[in-house]
């Protein structure tokens, strides 16, 4: 069954800003990510204790927000064709949010992650 009408719907879903690194480079200072900005579309809400049970918990520090969209979202790769790629960054609300989970449920249309906001970003 296809979701992805859901996801897509104006009525429950809205425009937000991923920012994906390119890779990067040593420089002075350490590490810098080069990253493109794409335009996403979808549903996102705060995430409830139930999902919150989910991720570790001293990773559960701050707001953290699930979203639903047709595209999807990545989290740190480690593979070697990825070297260098960090978690993409979501910009909702004059919030930043790094995806800390994904998962590919694209054979439904869509995909499902979770972000944690980004203190001082």
């Amino acid at each position: 069954m296809d979701l992805s009408f859901v996801v897509t719907d104006p009525d429950l879903a809205e425009a937000f800003t991923v920012q994906r690194s390119q890779g990067g480079f040593y420089g002075a200072g350490g590490w810098s990510d080069n990253y493109v900005t794409l335009n996403y579309f979808g549903i996102i809400s705060i995430e409830s204790p139930r999902v919150d049970d989910d991720q570790p918990s001293a990773t559960r520090t701050h707001e953290t927000i699930v979203i639903n969209c047709e595209l999807p979202l990545y989290v740190t790769r480690l593979s070697s064709q990825d070297e260098g790629s960090t978690s993409d960054l979501v910009v909702w609300h004059g919030g930043n949010y790094r995806v800390t989970a994904t998962h590919d449920y694209s054979p439904r249309g869509y995909w499902w992650a979770t972000a944690e906001r980004m203190l001082g970003a």
